[in-house]
């Protein structure tokens, strides 16, 4: 399980739901580009896409070799999410 916060919040987010999660799931709450700890820049002028939310998220997942994945996010981060992912996410 992905977890991907809204603009202006980040991975602390999902703090109180995480650990009750992670019992049964490998879970994983990030800081999108521009929030919290990300040392990714966030390119805002001009933007009217969240692409590079949605490549980011991309990337992670290939990055953790996932191919069985739930992406969970509300706002920005439920927005950005990637569709028609390769892995059928």
């Amino acid at each position: 399980m992905v977890f991907s916060h809204a603009n202006g919040f980040n991975a602390r987010t999902y703090r109180t739901i995480l650990a009750p999660l992670a019992l049964r799931h490998r879970v994983l709450a990030l800081d999108l580009r521009g929030h919290g700890r990300s040392t990714l820049a966030t390119h805002a002028e001009g933007r009217s896409t969240w692409t590079d939310i949605a490549e980011d998220l991309l990337a992670l997942t290939e990055a953790i070799d996932a191919r069985n994945i739930v992406l969970s996010g509300h706002s920005m981060g439920g927005d950005g999410q990637p569709p028609g992912h390769p892995h059928g996410v």
